[in-house]
């Protein structure tokens, strides 16, 4: 923005109805803040005119069916060329298809300046050196994508039983990690009047693609993904990676090109150095290390983020011994232990799991003394790793009946299965008893008003206690229900929470009886919760992870007719987060 700019004119072919349709919502004030690089008002400390990128949805380009004028310029070069794939054009035939997306771009800056204000004195930038003063190429969203050894999936990426956890599928080959939504941007021209390809379009969703479609969880990318099936001697980079469109949408970001652009380098070097096709590298565990060790032991610059702790920054002194021992799987992780935890100290009970796991790895698990104050962690990483950067790579052994050399189209070639958890069962949210129950049990299913009907199960949705249906709570908790929609018609997407101290009852008999319940939200952490059954604690203070529930087994004694769970404390700073209750009627002595 600079004082003495002026608007551009009007391009021509300027239309309104370019822009004031399906992204008319967009406003001056979205357009100007959400891309702007610069905020030259906002800080007393620079002098400097604010930056913007201009880039959202009504700058999109198409490419599927283009506009009268373009296509007929393109048939004018060559019959069909108007139906060609964008990367079968000649170089001529594309800079057509370019001209007009930066004539479009233009439309949409003269838009801005004619309707809104803080856009009239912007000026176009002189740094990209052009005639034009716009970026010399376009900003492809989605590249050609490799037929890799192994094309990453939508199932593998997804957070095992939450976002917040690892994906799905951590991969043994893994050389950069990620996260990001599963993002569609359109990829359909709509013409928004009569006058069809001849008059003005938008940029709409094909399909039921959208916008926010979730995201993934913790993820890796395996080196098999770079290597394409059937060709020696290339590796994928930037955008062009062995993924399905919708992986390809949630790993696009800049940062994402950057990290391809590494480990292909990497992968690419130990090639060279051993003579070794790039297709044989998954399998090679002394050439898979090298490969770590080319990206995390860097001077100068920083470390690769190879494993996706949350908790721990590349300039931390034990970053790499971390990344290390974590890439061999010798930390005993749990799918929601995204959090290494670096100063926290490194209890018996932490280093008996971590030396199991690095000699069910086929390490020699060196010993550690436990100290007096215990060393942290992160002192106990460096002194592992000292200890197992010496070692040589166990072989990897095939899974089954595996050949000597495992498919590299398998996710996991070295473990049974697509996953690599395993459900807990007192952790997964999902009842150890099933349907039909024992005679005179109930089972409640606790959810919103609208949230599936499970058969064996009564749905309550947080109606205040009624004699004629027998059970509920001591006050109308109906708009403390949720129904998260991120496990569609599970038992454990759905709960009633309170943030204060709530009471359900249900009328039974007297007697013993057995009592399965679930606290946890399948879509957020939920720190100190607290369940009574009659008058024992059966969960105090206690903290459940994203997707992570706690499940409770025990016995109650019913001497008033009703049976009473009380959830939440009097000073409670936190929800409790009830999923579901079974009574059964418990055998008499």
């Amino acid at each position: 923005q600079q004082e003495d700019a002026t608007p551009i004119a009007e391009p021509p072919g300027y239309d309104p109805r370019y822009f004031n349709g399906l992204w008319g919502w967009i406003d001056g004030t979205f357009a100007y803040t959400s891309r702007r690089l610069v905020d030259g008002q906002g800080f007393k400390e620079i002098d400097h005119p604010d930056v913007l990128l201009i880039n959202s949805p009504p700058i999109d380009y198409p490419l599927d069916v283009y506009p009268a004028g373009v296509a007929a310029a393109l048939e004018a070069t060559e019959a069909g060329a108007s139906t060609k794939s964008i990367v079968a054009m000649t170089r001529a035939q594309r800079e057509i298809v370019f001209q007009d997306a930066r004539r479009h771009s233009l439309k949409f800056l003269h838009h801005l300046q004619r309707n809104y204000p803080q856009f009239r004195h912007m000026a176009l930038s002189d740094e990209f050196g052009t005639p034009d003063k716009l970026p010399p190429k376009p900003y492809i969203r989605e590249g050609l994508r490799l037929v890799s050894q192994y094309i990453i999936r939508e199932q593998d990426v997804l957070g095992f039983g939450s976002r917040s956890n690892y994906a799905s599928a951590m991969f043994p080959d893994a050389v950069f990690s990620w996260q990001f939504e599963l993002d569609f941007h359109p990829t359909q021209r709509s013409w928004t009047t009569d006058q069809g390809a001849e008059g003005p379009w938008e940029a709409d969703f094909r399909g039921a693609r959208r916008f926010g479609r979730g995201g993934t969880g913790r993820s890796v990318f395996p080196l098999r993904a770079l290597v394409p099936q059937g060709m020696e001697g290339l590796l994928g980079a930037q955008k062009n990676l062995g993924y399905t469109s919708i992986v390809g949408s949630s790993c696009r970001l800049h940062d994402h090109c950057i990290h391809a652009g590494q480990a292909s380098g990497a992968v690419a070097a130990v090639s060279l150095r051993h003579e070794v096709n790039p297709s044989e590298l998954y399998y090679q565990p002394e050439r898979l290390a090298e490969i770590w060790t080319g990206l995390l032991e860097v001077e100068p610059g920083a470390p690769l983020a190879i494993w996706p702790f949350a908790d721990v920054d590349p300039y931390d002194p034990g970053f790499v011994a971390i990344q290390q021992l974590a890439l061999r799987r010798v930390l005993a992780l749990k799918a929601w232990d995204t959090s290494f935890q670096a100063d926290q100290p490194a209890t018996r009970q932490w280093l008996d799991g971590v030396l199991a796991a690095i000699g069910a790895a086929g390490f020699k698990a060196s010993p550690i003394a436990l100290q007096d104050p215990p060393q942290t962690r992160r002192e106990a990483a460096i002194e592992l790793w000292g200890a197992l950067s010496t070692q040589p790579m166990p072989p990897l052994v095939p899974s089954g009946n595996e050949a000597e050399t495992p498919d590299p189209s398998r996710p996991l070639p070295f473990t049974a299965g697509r996953e690599s958890w395993q459900l807990d069962p007192r952790r997964d949210g999902l009842p150890n008893l099933v349907p039909p129950f024992p005679a005179g049990s109930r089972a409640f299913h606790f959810t919103s008003a609208n949230g599936p009907r499970k058969a064996e199960y009564t749905h309550d949705s947080g109606a205040k206690f009624n004699a004629e249906q027998g059970f509920g709570w001591s006050r109308d908790l109906s708009d403390s229900t949720r129904l998260r929609q991120i496990d569609k018609g599970s038992i454990r997407d759905g709960f009633v929470f309170t943030r204060q101290e709530d009471v359900w009852e249900c009328v039974v008999e007297n007697g013993q009886w057995k009592v399965h319940l679930c606290v946890g939200d399948i879509g957020h952490d939920q720190p100190g919760q607290n369940v009574r059954i009659e008058d024992q604690v059966a969960v105090q203070n206690l903290g459940t992870t994203a997707g992570e529930f706690y499940e409770v087994e025990t016995e109650a004694t019913v001497r008033d007719g009703r049976l009473t769970v009380t959830i939440g404390a009097p000073d409670a700073e936190n929800n409790t987060c009830l999923n579901w209750i079974i009574l059964v009627p418990a055998p008499s002595d």
